[in-house]
């Protein structure tokens, strides 16, 4: 099982990036970053790419919070 905060972590990026999945088009009309994606893909390209971008983050999130992928250790 993995450590207490590793799990926090991917349960935070996944409801995060959850969130975001739900917000696109308000990430890409009030978010410099989200208009500037906008003008270069247009509109329904920038929709695909964040919602592609936001599902990859709760897969990494939830990877992270059952202990497939492990941070780097330092040592």
């Amino acid at each position: 099982m993995p450590p207490n905060d590793q799990i926090l972590m991917g349960v935070a990026i996944s409801l995060v990036s959850l969130l975001g999945l739900f917000k696109v088009k308000w990430i890409t009309t009030h978010s410099t970053k989200g208009k500037k994606l906008v003008t270069r893909l247009g509109e329904d390209k920038a929709f695909l790419t964040l919602r592609i971008l936001m599902l990859a983050m709760i897969l990494f999130g939830t990877l992270l919070a059952t202990g497939v992928i492990n941070p780097i250790q330092w040592d």
